[in-house]
């Protein structure tokens, strides 16, 4: 498919699979549902979701399958356990979306956090054009709301961000290789530590 084809078609598409999932939960009595999706683009350029919700198929079931895997930075196929269900695979396919999926239980409001965050930054990184008028954050108006909290972290985007970080800290302690190498890139010359 073109890509301008799914770009047309992709809100469409998402709004389908969303009013499905939402209809299929309260047949299922699961009262309280609420979504957000993050969009991104594939490598190809067509956008695709990362999509989390308190929607949970009846068929929920834990299989095996054939998965890229990286260990030590060395990438090979295998199988791994992993959450299928037949019904997403039919609603996603109904709703025009293709079959692909992955399931990952929610763990902590962290792990959430720092999931949704690395697609959103990575569209900042790469400078990806959307078109006008297109969300690629969405959520429910059911969607929590968290309580504020007071805090001093900030966002590292603009190089501003970086100096404002260069001023308040002497040791980084990154979460991942891809922090670590950001902060290698941009804090290049300092006299920082990133342990």
């Amino acid at each position: 498919m073109a890509l301008s084809q799914a770009e047309i078609s992709y809100g469409v598409w998402t709004n389908r699979l969303l009013d499905a999932w939402r209809l299929q939960s309260k047949r299922t009595l699961q009262w309280e549902w609420a979504y957000v999706q993050v969009t991104e683009r594939q490598k190809r350029g067509h956008p695709h979701s990362h999509i989390i919700t308190t929607f949970r198929p009846n068929d929920l079931a834990v299989d095996w399958k054939r998965k890229k895997v990286t260990v030590d930075q060395e990438t090979f196929m295998a199988y791994v356990s992993a959450y299928t269900s037949e019904y997403l695979s039919k609603s996603l396919f109904r709703a025009g979306m293709g079959r692909e999926y992955d399931i990952t239980e929610v763990r902590s409001a962290e792990g959430v956090s720092r999931y949704v965050a690395k697609y959103l930054f990575k569209d900042t990184i790469f400078s990806t054009v959307w078109p006008k008028g297109w969300k690629r954050v969405r959520y429910s108006q059911s969607f929590p709301k968290q309580p504020s909290i007071k805090t001093d972290a900030f966002v590292l985007l603009e190089k501003s961000d970086w100096l404002r970080l260069y001023k308040l800290a002497t040791i980084i302690s990154p979460d991942n290789e891809y922090c670590e190498r950001e902060c290698m890139r941009n804090l290049r010359g300092s006299d920082i530590i990133i342990h």
